[in-house]
């Protein structure tokens, strides 16, 4: 599945364990951009006791193998090296994997599930994402809408986490205010569904009970949207003058370029790409 960071790609992808007839095996979630790439094997396949300095005595079961039965979720897979690419293309086929330090094969019964906000297509041009694993994870492909193209679902998103948040946080929240329902409809929310449930999580962290009322909403969503849209636009022109100057500074070597500003390889593409780059 494609879709821009925070459109809620584990939530959906959670949500077709739970309608499937796995749902009552493991659902098991890999951000193949968080975990170090030296560790990502490991971490995804296992490994032995001795396997490699400073390896858990006992060895450790990997989440593939731990995902026996139900659903392994593949966020971010873009991030993966053609190395690991070229083993779990193996997997896939059916071949069976091997724990670090292991020459046994091990089979397991796993749904993959996959997501990326990188242009793939772009990377097998370039040699960085094996075209043929492309292929295999490419059965059934779609994208999540921007929450800013899905406006009508913002007050329904909102009271389903309203009622999460309450369970979590232990309040009674009753709903919110129509001039707070509202003002969520005009924002932006260049961060998607995380944006929106950190916003909600911090207006019920101020109220504690009773309805969300505007002096709630964090102090961005408080002003009223064109002062909103005039800070996003200028927001937005410093964000295009850093990746200019990172591109520049670097050759053009977009790998490079991401290391410079801190942020992951998939994360520039989404950038290069709104801005039109």
């Amino acid at each position: 599945m494609r879709g821009e960071s925070g459109t809620g790609k584990e939530m959906f992808a959670h949500a077709i364990h739970q309608s499937s007839n796995r749902s009552k095996g493991p659902f098991i979630v890999i951000n193949c951009a968080s975990i170090p790439e030296h560790l990502l094997e490991s971490e995804l396949f296992g490994y032995v006791s001795g396997a490699f300095t400073g390896a858990d005595k006992g060895g450790k079961t990997g989440k593939w193998e731990a995902a026996h039965g139900g659903t392994l979720f593949l966020d971010e897979i873009g991030e993966m090296s053609l190395a690991l690419q070229a083993k779990l293309l193996r997997v896939i086929e059916g071949k069976g994997f091997f724990r670090l330090g292991s020459n046994e094969q091990i089979q397991a019964d796993v749904r993959l599930l996959s997501a990326t906000n990188a242009p793939l297509e772009e990377m097998i041009r370039n040699k960085t994402f094996r075209e043929d694993l492309y292929y295999r994870l490419n059965v059934i492909s779609f994208t999540l809408p921007a929450l800013r193209k899905r406006q009508t679902d913002i007050p329904i998103l909102a009271h389903v986490m309203i009622k999460q948040l309450n369970h979590l946080l232990e309040m009674t929240i009753t709903g919110m205010e129509e001039e707070v329902i509202e003002r969520l409809k005009e924002y932006r929310w260049p961060g998607n569904i995380r944006e929106l449930r950190n916003a909600l999580e911090r207006a019920m962290v101020m109220r504690e009970t009773g309805k969300i009322s505007i002096k709630d909403l964090p102090d961005y969503l408080q002003i009223k949207q064109p002062f909103i849209r005039e800070s996003v636009r200028v927001i937005q022109e410093i964000e295009r003058e850093e990746l200019e100057n990172a591109l520049i500074k670097m050759g053009g070597n977009k790998t490079k370029a991401a290391q410079t500003l801190g942020i992951s390889r998939s994360v520039l593409y989404e950038k290069l790409k709104k801005h039109q780059m």
